[in-house]
């Protein structure tokens, strides 16, 4: 994903060694002050999740550290999903954001079926 201010990528291959890892770089290779900026807003969620860190990864920026042992499981993280989708439910619906970002993710798949349409039909 890229920002205005940094890009973030979710990686998981042999150099993760399969595992899932966060990184987080500069858009701006020029921003000196970024890494003051990442490393204060980690000590922000460090509040709530201690075990949270960041370590340099040299051309790949940073790579946010939560250790294996704190990372939710399948079923666990299935569950904070649902319970999050019932709060909705409950709540009386999806919140604003939510509700954007569904329309755009459809508008795209949508338009990408119909171009797939169209080339198969030429």
């Amino acid at each position: 994903y890229r920002g205005s201010r940094a890009e973030i990528a979710v990686v998981q291959d042999a150099g993760t060694g399969f595992v899932k890892e966060l990184f987080v770089r500069p858009a701006d290779a020029s921003d000196r002050d970024f890494d003051a900026r990442l490393r204060a807003g980690v000590e922000r969620l460090q509040r709530r999740w201690p075990f949270v860190g960041v370590d340099p990864a040299g051309a790949a920026g940073c790579r946010i550290v939560v250790p294996q042992p704190d990372r939710p499981g399948h079923e666990e993280h299935f569950s904070m999903v649902a319970e999050r989708f019932f709060g909705a439910v409950r709540d009386g619906g999806l919140p604003e954001w939510e509700r954007e970002n569904t329309l755009s993710k459809y508008y795209i798949t949508t338009g990408a079926v119909e171009l797939a349409a169209q080339a198969d039909r030429k």
